[in-house]
């Protein structure tokens, strides 16, 4: 059957490429060395000292792909990046190879752009975040929670996760940003997550409340949204379940993994019609999962978020 796959209006890799050599990007860390051969390598100031050795971070923001790709290039001139360099608790975070840290990178910034593009659905233009609750399921160590929390300071994070043994050593000192262990496969999943978003409100309201005037109006109505990135399996219809039963203005960002292993019928349909099985069960979920009626949907593939598994699944609707 036809279908129209969106993809999200972005520069070229070629005119974001030009654009950023043409703008300054934020040096490392002041302490760090002028230069270094190999990553781990550590040099010696004038004193004898032993300068700190580069971290996998510190050549990735002297490196090539922050000028190629426009999620890193966000990085790079985030306004809390020196914070989150700095942090000693961000470390671990921070404390991968260079691959890896590029993919986790750009998956974070593609769920944040992701998530502002069905803010925009639902009339919320702004960056900050104001009257926006966000409920980052299988949040995992919480690399994409943190930056939720960071680019949108003014919005509530839930981080949602049933393994409650993490190192979420990042997450303190974030007023805005809470953990919340629970496995999202259970009936009441649902009530569970209102009741700990009810517990607390976000900074928007509780920090001195709203300035008055547009932004006032535009946040009489607080929006719910759901963030699932890599969901495996049946992980993703759960986070659908979720969308469908929350009530009032709720916006969901879908990202899937792998297949519903149970679901044996989505690779052999695939194969009969000679399309991607991933592809093929991400379509599943859009018309399988999420309703039409009072909806809008949309599927596409970010080629700027650097993994194998770039199809976002995107949802809103307005509520009763």
């Amino acid at each position: 059957f036809p279908l129209l796959v969106a993809t999200p209006s972005k520069p070229s890799r070629s005119t974001a490429s030009s654009r950023a050599q043409a703008e300054v990007l934020p040096p490392p860390p002041s302490s760090l060395p002028a230069s270094a051969s190999r990553e781990g390598e550590a040099d010696e100031t004038e004193a004898g000292a032993r300068r700190p050795a580069w971290r996998s971070v510190d050549f990735l923001l002297r490196g090539e792909s922050v000028h190629n790709n426009p999620y890193l290039q966000e990085f790079a001139r985030a306004p809390w990046l020196a914070q989150v360099l700095e942090a000693p608790e961000c470390q671990s975070l921070l404390a991968v190879r260079g691959k890896s840290l590029r993919k986790e990178l750009s998956e974070a910034f593609g769920a944040l752009a992701a998530c502002r593009r069905a803010l925009a659905k639902l009339g919320r233009q702004g960056s900050d975040g104001a009257g926006v609750k966000v409920v980052d399921l299988c949040c995992g160590k919480g690399f994409g929670s943190l930056v939720l929390s960071l680019s949108m300071p003014r919005a509530q994070i839930l981080a949602v996760d049933k393994n409650p043994d993490m190192e979420l050593a990042h997450f303190r000192g974030r007023s805005n940003l809470r953990f919340l262990e629970l496995d999202v496969t259970l009936p009441d999943a649902g009530a569970r997550v209102q009741a700990a978003l009810a517990e607390s409100e976000g900074p928007a309201l509780s920090e001195g409340g709203l300035a008055g005037g547009e932004d006032a109006d535009a946040c009489e109505t607080e929006v719910l949204l759901f963030v699932g990135i890599h969901l495996c399996g049946a992980l993703s219809c759960h986070a659908a379940r979720l969308y469908r039963e929350a009530p009032g203005p709720t916006a969901l960002v879908l990202s899937p993994c792998c297949l519903d292993g149970r679901r044996v019928a989505v690779k052999r349909h695939a194969k009969l019609l000679k399309v991607d099985p991933h592809l093929y069960w991400c379509l599943t979920l859009l018309f399988g999962e999420v309703p039409s009626s009072g909806c809008r949907r949309e599927l596409f593939i970010d080629h700027d978020v650097l993994s194998a598994k770039n199809t976002f699944l995107l949802a809103t609707h307005c509520g009763a």
